[in-house]
């Protein structure tokens, strides 16, 4: 895999440390982008968003979320396992219409198979040192914590037939989404009412709900709780 240390970018980014979220990795992608926007490593050329993308075991596929950013001109890929390595835009250019997340995808796919590490001639890559679990707190409540500097979010209970389930929402630009450690994180554009929109989303999730409720909704606190550190 690629290593954070292998490339010239500053220390906090490859010290930094996301936490041991069950199927987390969107969330600490959204975490890490809103980390790195308010650090302006790079002024206001700043810039990083998390992306979906798909990724490779041999021949089989699985959905993935990573961050991707920019450094001095450059883009890079960030890992909630293994850090941030550049995005091989060198090697697949050619390839019309591709996106950075096109990118993300082949360059973790690379990764995977051991590609990039031999392309890099870096030493062994060591997987990302992740933050302990606070005493006290659940993985609602976990993830909760890291997303709440900086963004709003919500806990939703869902009345289904096999039992009630419980889901963080948070929004990321126009976009909304639900996480808990069973499903991962699902979301989709908003469009017209946010309360039809919340529904449908987790009827997408569970798809037999018979009823939804809010039971918390906090804003953004005083912190740095999304710090990585």
């Amino acid at each position: 895999m690629g290593s954070t240390r292998a490339t010239e970018l500053p220390a906090p980014i490859w010290q930094y440390r996301p936490a041991s979220l069950p199927n987390g990795c969107f969330v600490e992608a959204v975490v890490f982008a809103d980390w790195y926007m308010t650090k302006e490593f790079d002024g206001p050329k700043t810039w990083a968003k998390p992306v979906f993308i798909t990724a490779w075991v041999g021949s089989r596929s699985f959905a993935h979320a990573v961050a991707i950013f920019q450094w001095r001109g450059r883009y890079y890929l960030w890992d909630a396992e293994w850090g941030a390595m550049p995005l091989r835009m060198d090697r697949y250019k050619g390839r019309p219409g591709i996106t950075l997340a096109g990118f993300a995808e082949l360059t973790y796919r690379d990764a995977l198979e051991g590609k990039l590490a031999k392309a890099q001639q870096g030493p062994a890559p060591q997987p990302l040192l992740h933050l302990s679990w606070p005493p006290g707190l659940d993985v609602l409540g976990w993830a909760e914590q890291r997303l709440g500097s900086t963004r709003p979010t919500f806990r939703l209970v869902i009345a289904t037939p096999d039992g009630e389930r419980r889901m963080l929402g948070f929004v990321v630009q126009e976009e909304m989404f639900l996480y808990n450690e069973e499903k991962g994180t699902v979301g989709g554009k908003i469009t017209g009412d946010p309360t039809k929109h919340l529904h449908e989303l987790a009827r997408r999730i569970y798809p037999q709900v018979k009823d939804i409720r809010l039971s918390a909704l906090k804003t953004p606190a005083q912190g740095a709780a999304g710090s990585g550190r």
